[in-house]
């Protein structure tokens, strides 16, 4: 025990020596070197009597320890010092056997070290047989940073010693960059997948602590750092991930039904993704050509899923263990960076992820809704963050619908679709089928949306560079949108939901700043309806669907986009009269800062507001702000309070010299009655970060004088 005790010191005190900086002086470099030759010694005499005695595991332990230690810093002196006293003297012909340290250690002789380890190997512990395997791989790490060449055999000899034991060193492997750079490319299949299971197992583990309310991400152990380091790893946890997956759902279908041939479509799929693919083997089924037939196969899997759904029987049921088990591992690819992995990759994800997910909606019953929810945010990342074109591995039209019917955060997902699909000049061809059946349908809310979203992402492609082709068919689409909606308003006399939004982005995307003469005959129409849509618009904004995350979509955002868009054109609408519209829309939007202050959409149609108001009636603004402002501090209403703070930013743009001048009264009178609440120690977290933006945002303009005056 006292042994033991002294060698922790001692190890400790070795690894906080700092000789490998350039302060160091060559005297103190020297003395370092002189310390770590009799500490050789030392060990030299320590291993011999070792040697003399019975096996003691704990002196053997204490040994191998000091040792480890002395290896690393005399390792690293050798390498980045040039003094001469400082340099190793290997043996001329060093033995590769991972039994023989002698290259680094050369204090004993090879028998001795052999006759070491056969002791360890026969009588030895598990932390001494994982210190023999750290000082194996530092005697190799040593040759690759002292030697020309490391021969095959040398590492050969180091990995078929450590294979058998991962279990045991799976830590330290994870944890060591050399041998995830070095050893682990050089390691069977079996071994990969073996070390990948045990990393998974932990993983899973881990999750438990973080459904108990520990969070661990925020201080993840190193080796998970290193697994992000390692490709090969990353491809393997993916392969193992997927086949567990599988392999939990080939026994709920086996309960479930007897018909062998009616398989899940991501079983099939599964099926023929062998760990070949995912480790990337060379000479072996990785290369290109084998990836693109792979993707073919599954392609046509995911086709001919999607046009027929399982005859499961009315009996087959949900299974909470089984789904439990299923959302660790989706968990799993949340968490660990697999999207890093070989990019060839990222589509057979993608494919594999877009079955999995049609599998629980349509053949699958499941009820916790998570499954779905882990799925579509792992699809989202991989059209995200990943290079990859939808159109190399589905078919355009098949997917949106599949995104329209299944998803159920499907805007945010078809977002990305769509933009990921238009943004490749020969993919955007393949969007002609699909826009044509969605302009079939718009009275359908939905699908209305969607056109919606499509002329919002075919602006952003005009903004970028493209080429003239891409352009063409680009304005074939907002053509063909535009008209089919205009249409629909035609024949419609009732305005509903739907044909708000379609009016509302249509009139944004036909009357620009410039109105181009194409657009005139569309826009005449568009103008004979705008009063009617307009005065609904006025009378059917919701200001609770802004509280509500699910409703914060284009329904709500619809009204606010056709408000901006008469504001920002007002003159080019005879039918309208300014002063007049302009106080209803104010009307209508005054008290929505409550719900959507923080809304580009909501700022932008407030600062055109502020900017085409009359002298007289920007008082009247002015006023009702003051007002609401000392009611909210009355009723310490300080939510309310820091919400309509973002309307005083909003205020604080160019004006002309009249509103400006209103402006610097209200807003001396502002900072006055924001600031007292500090002498009555007022510390919400919320109105404090809204005051501080604000008068920051009021510093950096032209109203310094105002925060001069009150100071």
């Amino acid at each position: 025990m006292y042994v033991g005790l002294l060698s922790e010191l001692l190890c400790t005190f070795i690894s906080s020596i700092r000789v490998a900086e350039h302060t160091v002086s060559s005297h103190t470099m020297k003395k370092t070197v002189e310390a770590l030759k009799k500490l050789q010694e030392l060990l030299k005499n320590f291993a011999k009597r070792l040697l003399s005695k019975e096996h003691d595991p704990h002196l053997m332990r204490s040994f191998l320890n000091i040792a480890y230690h002395w290896g690393e810093i005399y390792l690293m002196v050798a390498y980045y010092s040039s003094f001469e006293y400082c340099q190793l003297n290997p043996p001329a012909v060093p033995d590769a056997t991972a039994c023989n340290l002698t290259f680094l250690h050369s204090y004993l002789d090879a028998q001795e070290w052999c006759l070491i380890l056969e002791r360890i190997t026969n009588f030895g512990e598990t932390p001494c047989k994982t210190l023999v395997h750290k000082l194996s791989v530092q005697k190799l790490q040593a040759m690759y940073l002292l030697k020309d060449t490391v021969t095959k055999d040398a590492k050969h000899d180091i990995i078929t010693s450590i294979s058998p034991h991962i279990e045991d060193n799976w830590v330290y492997i994870l944890s060591n960059k050399f041998i995830m750079n070095n050893l682990l490319p050089e390691m069977n299949n079996q071994t990969v997948i073996g070390l990948s299971e045990i990393c998974v197992h932990d993983f899973k583990e881990r999750l438990v602590f973080w459904t108990g309310g520990k969070n661990l991400i925020e201080k993840p152990a190193v080796e998970f750092f290193y697994c992000s380091c390692s490709q090969l790893l990353l491809n393997s946890i993916s392969y193992v991930c997927i086949s567990k997956i599988n392999k939990i759902l080939l026994k709920y279908h086996n309960r479930q039904d007897d018909n062998s041939t009616n398989t899940f479509m991501s079983s099939k799929m599964s099926a023929i993704l062998d760990e070949d693919i995912f480790l990337n083997r060379e000479s072996r089924k990785s290369t290109d050509a084998n990836l693109k037939e792979v993707l073919d196969i599954l392609n046509e899997i995911y086709s001919k899923g999607i046009g027929e759904n399982m005859k499961r029987r009315k009996e087959v049921c949900a299974n909470k263990k089984y789904e439990s088990r299923i959302l660790n591992l989706l968990e799993i690819f949340k968490h660990f960076p697999a999207m890093q992995c070989n990019s060839k990759l990222h589509q057979i994800y993608f494919m594999y992820f877009s079955a999995l997910h049609h599998d629980f909606q349509k053949n699958i019953p499941v009820t916790d809704e998570r499954l779905k929810q882990n799925l579509e945010m792992i699809l989202v990342g991989i059209l995200q963050h990943c290079k990859l074109s939808l159109t190399d591995g589905v078919q355009v039209n098949t997917y949106l619908f599949e995104i329209l019917s299944t998803f159920s955060n499907w805007e945010e997902t078809f977002i990305i679709a769509v933009e990921n699909i238009f943004k490749n000049e020969t993919a955007i061809k393949y969007a002609e089928d699909f826009i044509s059946k969605l302009c079939d349908n718009l009275l359908d809310s939905e699908h209305m949306t969607c056109a919606a979203i499509i002329l919002n992402v075919l602006v952003k492609l005009k903004k970028n560079k493209t080429s003239i082709d891409t352009r063409i068919v680009a304005n074939k689409y907002k053509q063909e949108i535009c008209s089919a909606v205009l249409k629909l308003i035609e024949e419609n006399n009732c305005v509903t939901e739907p044909l708000l939004i379609g009016y509302a982005h249509v009139l944004k995307h036909v009357v620009p700043v410039e109105a181009r003469p194409e657009n005139n005959a569309m826009i005449n129409s568009l103008e004979k309806y705008l009063q009617k849509y307009l005065d609904y618009a006025l009378t059917t904004i919701d200001f609770q669907k802004f509280l509500n995350k699910e409703t914060q979509d284009l329904h709500s955002m619809s009204h606010l986009i056709l408000f901006t868009t008469v504001l920002q054109n007002i003159s080019k609408f005879s039918i309208v009269t300014k002063e007049d519209t302009i106080l209803k829309i104010w009307e209508a939007i005054k008290d929505m800062y409550n719900y959507c202050s923080e809304f580009e959409e909501y700022g932008f149609l407030s600062v055109m507001i502020f900017t085409h108001i009359p002298n007289d009636q920007f008082t009247l603004i002015t006023t009702y702000l003051m007002d609401s402002l000392d009611m909210y501090i009355e009723k310490k209403n300080y939510v309310s309070l820091s919400r309509q703070l973002h309307i005083w930013e909003y205020l604080i743009c160019n004006l002309n010299a009249v509103k400006t001048k209103i402006c610097m009264t209200a807003f001396e009178y502002l900072v006055l009655k924001v600031t007292s609440l500090f002498s009555v120690k007022v510390y919400d977290e919320q109105l404090l970060t809204s005051i501080y933006n604000f008068e920051k945002t009021l510093i950096q303009t032209n109203h310094v004088s105002i925060i001069c005056d009150v100071c």
